[in-house]
């Protein structure tokens, strides 16, 4: 397996930010606003490292289901940066936003969509409560607990997204369209997701923001301003907020309610957070900043209360 941690560990100003030690990095930047939730640090949008601001000209948000994509793609639409969302781009149609990395690579490469100046903005939830919310919104996520193997019903998956059918079924067969949507447990998936993206701006293949949900939604303005600095786009004097749902699909209570819940614990039991805790990749859990992994499960789950007898 190869290591996220060669991308060496720097500090600007006391604040730890994210530097490659390769010779001509496309760009892994963290860009994290505030401490909040399971966050474990703050990043200040200013101190993005290595952006190449002159040659991005659009974004393309990236997440799983259930991680706040919708919600992004809005704020930029209404907010005036330039997204692939924005129109029928090639890019749109083959790095669909909720592909893990292997299959939007065979697909951009299948359909000749370039990623040249393009910001991949890939939005990080906490795998508590990103688990907590698929429980309860889970698409086309067949499984049966949290520790058995689980898969994306692809059938399900490329009718419910037309066109993306054309795009996957040209350049893989069954076989391995399954396997490429199959994965050893929910967590695995959570884990597998983002380590292809960080690992593929790793090698040179794309330019990589990485943003999580909840500072997105605790300070939206220093978000946005991080996507604008990495973009190399004017500082904005307003911000501009989606307020109602921003998807006409599944479960999406809007940015009011988002608000309101953010940092409060999910809904998991007490053996359901030890079975993803002892599950999660520990170089993903600190490339993101969550600090899920040390945290007692007490503080995890919002109280003892959740905590069995004999623990």
């Amino acid at each position: 397996m190869s290591h996220l941690s060669g991308a060496g560990r720097d500090h600007v100003r006391g604040c730890p930010v994210v530097r490659h030690g390769y010779s001509r990095p496309r760009g892994l930047f963290l860009a994290c606003g505030v401490t909040m939730g399971l966050t474990g640090r703050r990043i200040r949008p200013e101190l993005i490292v290595e952006a190449r601001a002159d040659r991005l000209r659009t974004a393309h948000v990236i997440g799983p289901y259930n991680s706040g994509t919708n919600f992004l793609a809005a704020m930029l639409d209404k907010n005036g940066i330039p997204h692939t969302d924005d129109g029928e781009s090639p890019l749109r149609q083959a790095a669909f936003k909720h592909y893990p990395y292997p299959v939007a690579a065979r697909a951009m490469a299948a359909t000749g969509a370039s990623a040249d100046g393009v910001l991949f903005v890939v939005l990080l939830r906490n795998p508590f409560n990103w688990i907590d919310a698929l429980k309860r919104s889970p698409y086309e996520f067949v499984y049966r607990d949290l520790v058995s193997s689980c898969h994306i019903d692809v059938d399900l998956a490329l009718n419910h997204h037309q066109p993306y059918r054309e795009h996957l079924e040209g350049v893989m067969n069954e076989s391995e369209l399954i396997a490429a949507f199959t994965f050893d447990n929910l967590v695995s998936y959570w884990s597998t997701f983002y380590r292809g993206y960080a690992e593929a701006s790793m090698r040179g293949e794309l330019d990589v923001l990485l943003l999580r949900y909840e500072d997105l939604v605790a300070a939206p303005a220093e978000c946005l301003q991080a996507i604008r600095a990495a973009m190399g786009l004017e500082p904005a004097t307003e911000l501009v907020l989606p307020l109602g749902s921003a998807k006409s699909h599944g479960v999406s209570a809007g940015y009011i309610e988002a608000r309101r819940k953010l940092g409060q614990p999910p809904a998991l039991g007490w053996r359901e957070a030890t079975q993803i805790r002892s599950r999660l990749d520990r170089e993903v859990m600190a490339m993101a900043g969550y600090r899920g992994l040390d945290a007692p499960l007490r503080w995890l789950l919002g109280g003892a209360s959740r905590q069995p007898a004999d623990a």
